[in-house]
């Protein structure tokens, strides 16, 4: 950040609430939804058949009231801080028999919802009630910011960019029984003259398409955000995609808890001199605002808000998420992070927003594990986008069940393999498309320890252990799943260093 300090943004956070008692909820006129009868009901209960839909629907969401300039400020005098309104946006919901993703391109061109049929959770958050807050001060693009969550695209500066609150266009791709893709797209054409100094990259002109993609049978939702710069120069800019991350919840009260879990494979993190708070939770390495990432792994530790970054980046690691240990389930986010060697990490600190009601304070605070995957390695390192050029960052969100961490995944599994102190080999699997029975084989060194088909449990996920063969040494586990025909779909191994009884 720049323009306010990270130590006085900080503050802001925690001092800026305005008390407000007996506010009324006032809504605001709703076009007529439609959804039909026979939607509604497969939006409320499972699909039992192996398809996937597409239907239209309307969304509400109560936020302050405000309203904006034309240069997408807040009017001044519109937030009074005590006025609740209701906002209705246009959504659009794909479902198949274990997952209902619902879209809102209206609002910042988002997924706000991923629910998992078979457990009935919610895997992402969604703000109860919307707070402008930081308002006039120069931190965001617009100087102030509104939370409302989900997945969505941010572009082509930091600290969630030009189109957070912008409507992006809505194209339906294909639309079978077995698949259904949809877009939403936005060029960047702005240019706020009264942005904060810092926000120069001015108008880009690159064109940025958020494809979403779901499939009959599998739970998973991928996603492509295509990045086009179509100018005859190269131009200055970020790509971050923003989650907010509540898995395991209760669909109409999203939020982490405090059994949570952030589950990366990195063991140091960057946390900048301005969050000291949250640093002191942390050994220092000897290096400068270098870590090693341990208590902060769980979102009760995080007593204050504050950034950490992966330290140096994520080295080719291809996924992140959080587990919800209180029901073990989770999300995860799988992608290649060569593309997106970024990851950002940012909470406004657990005890500040676990107890908070959001209908009697203006307080922003809000309780959720919130982590970005960007093109740069951390908020104002600015890439260049060569001239006539684009690219496509291909991700897939899945939620999990049934497992206590992830050590391996691909597009097709989450895989947590691990060897206890009692020479028991446990190995976790969540499979994405659990309608496929699989061969899972286990070898140490040159002996098999486990080859046997099974079925994948999208309500349990499932778990084999197996002890490690008496008297040997040190060597590597591997773990290969392939289809019934014998085709790998996975493969993945874990070194094991052990005295020989």
């Amino acid at each position: 950040m720049s323009g306010i300090s990270s130590v006085t943004f900080a503050a802001l956070l925690v001092i800026s609430p305005v008390a407000c008692a007996g506010k009324t909820v006032i809504p605001v006129p709703v076009a007529a939804t439609t959804l039909t009868k026979s939607a509604l009901m497969s939006a409320s209960a499972p699909s039992m058949d192996n398809k996937v839909t597409l239907q239209q629907s309307t969304i509400n969401w109560n936020t302050y009231r405000y309203e904006l300039s034309r240069d997408n400020t807040i009017a001044e005098g519109s937030f009074d801080g005590v006025t609740i309104i209701q906002r209705t946006f246009t959504s659009w919901i794909l479902e198949n028999k274990y997952l209902r993703i619902t879209l809102v391109p209206e609002f910042g061109g988002r997924i706000i919802s991923i629910i998992y049929k078979p457990t009935g959770h919610e895997e992402l958050y969604q703000n109860p009630v919307g707070v402008p807050y930081l308002i006039d001060i120069d931190i965001f693009y617009y100087r102030w910011l509104m939370i409302y969550g989900g997945i969505f695209p941010t572009f082509p500066e930091p600290e969630h960019g030009k189109t957070w609150l912008l409507p992006w266009e809505f194209q339906i791709v294909k639309n079978t029984g077995q698949e259904v893709t949809v877009c939403m797209h936005m060029k960047d054409d702005i240019d706020n003259p009264s942005a904060p100094d810092q926000y120069n990259v001015g108008a880009t002109g690159i064109e940025a398409a958020f494809y979403v993609t779901l499939k009959a049978g599998r739970v998973a939702v991928d996603t492509a955000i295509e990045l086009k710069n179509p100018n005859a120069k190269s131009v200055s800019y970020e790509y971050w995609t923003n989650t907010g991350l509540a898995p395991g919840s209760a669909p109409l009260d999203p939020r982490t808890t405090d059994k949570a879990e952030i589950i990366v494979p990195i063991e140091k993190v960057k946390i900048p001199d301005c969050w000291k708070a949250i640093a002191s939770q942390e050994t220092a390495t000897g290096e400068r605002e270098i870590y090693y990432f341990e208590k902060l792994r769980h979102y009760v530790n995080w007593t204050d808000p504050g950034i950490a970054y992966p330290y140096p980046n994520m080295m080719s690691q291809n996924f992140w998420g959080v587990i919800n240990h209180g029901n073990e389930e989770g999300i995860f986010r799988i992608a290649d992070n060569n593309i997106t060697p970024g990851l950002k990490i940012w909470t406004f600190g657990y005890p500040l927003s676990s107890t908070l009601d959001p209908y009697t304070t203006t307080d922003c605070n809000r309780p959720f594990i919130e982590m970005w995957a960007g093109v740069t390695r951390e908020f104002w390192s600015r890439a260049r986008f060569p001239a006539n050029h684009q690219f496509t960052i291909e991700e897939s969100y899945s939620p999990s069940v049934g497992l206590t961490n992830v050590t391996h995944a691909n597009r097709n599994f989450l895989v947590n393999l691990y060897v206890e102190e009692t020479s028991v080999v446990n190995f976790q699997l969540f499979s994405m498309n659990p309608d496929q029975p699989v061969n899972v084989s286990l070898t140490f060194g040159e002996t098999k320890l486990y080859n046997s088909g099974i079925t994948p449990d999208p309500q349990k996920g499932n778990q084999i252990s197996v002890e490690l063969p008496v008297n040997s040494g040190d060597d590597s586990l591997i773990c290969v799943i392939e289809d019934m025909d014998g085709a790998e779909l996975f493969r993945g191994g874990i070194p094991v260093k052990r005295q020989s009884k």
